[in-house]
């Protein structure tokens, strides 16, 4: 329930006082970061919304989404030899690729209805140089500190 790299036990722990004040350059962005991570890890996760869709595409959504529920029913609803099977599997497939391009993508985080969005771009490309120089002033640190072979 404890782990934590920027806490205070952690730190108090290791009692290396470089090693604290290394981390302690990286305590704003990670006060950030829980901002973002700890809904997650309660159970609200993130999302990538796959489009964004104005009035027009919500009506062609509608429309294309209803033509692909017949097309399912179709499919599965009797018989059919392996060849007709193919060919309405391959039309659901189709309905199926035309409901995925409508819309458009923005690249954005949703966490809450009520809350605000948050760019993928630059946010993750950043976090994870942050963690980069995080892991290597720690190996940095750790090497310095092993005793001889």
């Amino acid at each position: 329930m404890q782990v934590n790299l920027f806490g205070g036990e952690f730190l108090r722990a290791v009692g290396d006082a470089e090693l604290t004040q290394f981390l302690g350059a990286f305590a704003e962005w990670n006060s950030e970061l829980k901002t973002r991570r700890d809904p997650a890890a309660h159970r609200i996760p993130l999302s990538v919304h796959p489009a964004i869709l104005d009035e027009n595409a919500v009506q062609r959504f509608n429309l294309v989404s209803a033509e692909h529920s017949a097309a399912l029913r179709e499919a599965f609803s009797v018989s059919h030899s392996p060849e007709e099977f193919e060919r309405l599997s391959k039309a659901v497939d189709a309905l199926y690729d035309r409901l995925q391009r409508i819309g458009r993508f923005e690249p954005f985080f949703l966490h809450h209805p009520n809350e605000g969005t948050l760019r993928i771009y630059p946010t993750v490309p950043s976090d994870v140089g942050v963690l980069v120089k995080i892991s290597r002033g720690l190996i940095s640190c750790l090497l310095q500190r092993r005793p001889p072979v």
